[in-house]
């Protein structure tokens, strides 16, 4: 069974101006590749991605997203490989 880990963090020096995403998953097909589709307040599609699964069946992905998100956000993500093995997660935006 798949699982997935959305972090979302605006825990950067106030000048960057940035929110800081980050996507952990297992259990995906070895060696494959996922779509990481990610959606933001109100269900905002933001950039799609891709990730490669390394061989043990995880994989770990990365942004920032311009511009910051507010704190406290509702963000979603949801991940999925060719063969239909799909799995999300959501989080709120964390401020320190």
């Amino acid at each position: 069974m798949p699982k997935v880990k959305f972090d979302v963090s605006n825990e950067v020096p106030p000048t960057h101006r940035v929110t800081l995403v980050g996507v952990r998953g297992e259990g995906f097909r070895p060696q494959s590749t996922v779509s990481i589709g990610m959606f933001g307040p109100g269900g905002r599609t933001m950039a799609p991605a891709n990730a490669a699964v390394k061989p043990d069946g995880t994989f770990e992905w990365g942004t920032g997203v311009f511009p910051q998100v507010h704190c406290g956000a509702a963000m979603s993500v949801r991940v999925h490989d060719s063969d239909g093995t799909n799995a999300g997660d959501s989080a709120e935006v964390f401020c320190p």
